[in-house]
């Protein structure tokens, strides 16, 4: 039986890439792009200064990055 990801266990990334929660621990995101943890020091740097940009624009004021996923899913996964 092939795993397709609950649309809650999913993260829009700022950096463009998709997280996934991880299924092992169940306590973390990981990019599926990068396969770093999202928010750990392995992250590469422009992932982090993606993040850092959307961080101060919040604290100006502004909106701040939405990381759930722009898209549609069947009705019974909400």
């Amino acid at each position: 039986m092939k795993y397709f990801p609950h649309p809650m266990d999913l993260m829009q990334l700022p950096c463009g890439g998709i997280a996934e929660l991880d299924v092992d621990t169940g306590l973390c995101y990981r990019c599926q792009q990068c396969m770093k943890i999202v928010g750990s020091d392995d992250m590469p740097q422009s992932c982090k200064d993606e993040r850092q940009k959307w961080n101060n624009w919040k604290e100006l004021g502004g909106e701040g990055w939405d990381y759930k996923i722009p898209q549609s899913y069947p009705d019974d996964w909400t």
